[in-house]
């Protein structure tokens, strides 16, 4: 519907605020379109911080990377998933240790990539580090590097996919 089927995403979906710091996505267009990556952010959420994005994306040239859709209904979640390349999951700086994000065991389920933008201490690094379904940032540039990796480099990170699937 969206004509995303045939590009390489990184999605975010879920709750998006401005806890959440997301001057790392748009941090992430600009990196995509100054690398010239045929790479697509889709942004599925709706609020205050998504306008945000979306004003600043196009002050900073850089909203032709970003496709923003607002929540969608639960009985298409699966294949909203499985739009993804890589997901991106971020959580505040002060989130406990032991927070994660349900969101992360629904992208495992769904046999995609997590990113995972939060501390090495925190439960939901540890998931993915320990069991190689997904790689664990701590900041921008770990991040940017994640993703030039694994575009430039696809199938050698299908294992990922599939240990995300057993971990589930």
């Amino acid at each position: 519907k969206h004509k995303i089927d045939n590009s390489f995403n990184i999605l975010y979906s879920g709750t998006l605020g401005f806890k959440h710091n997301p001057d790392v996505i748009l941090s992430l267009a600009d990196y995509i379109i100054d690398n010239k990556l045929d790479i697509k952010i889709i942004i599925v959420s709706q609020g205050p911080t998504v306008d945000y994005i979306r004003s600043e994306s196009s002050n900073r040239n850089c909203s032709s990377v970003l496709l923003f859709l607002p929540f969608q209904n639960f009985d298409i979640f699966p294949e909203v998933l499985a739009s993804a390349n890589l997901s991106l999951v971020m959580l505040e700086k002060d989130a406990s240790q032991f927070c994660v994000p349900s969101k992360l065991l629904s992208i495992l389920c769904s046999k995609r990539i997590p990113i995972v933008y939060v501390p090495k201490n925190n439960l939901s690094a540890k998931i993915v580090i320990y069991n190689k379904c997904g790689f664990n940032v701590e900041n921008e540039e770990q991040l940017f590097n994640v993703v030039s990796e694994v575009y430039a480099n696809q199938s050698d990170y299908s294992y990922m996919s599939d240990n995300a699937r057993k971990y589930a």
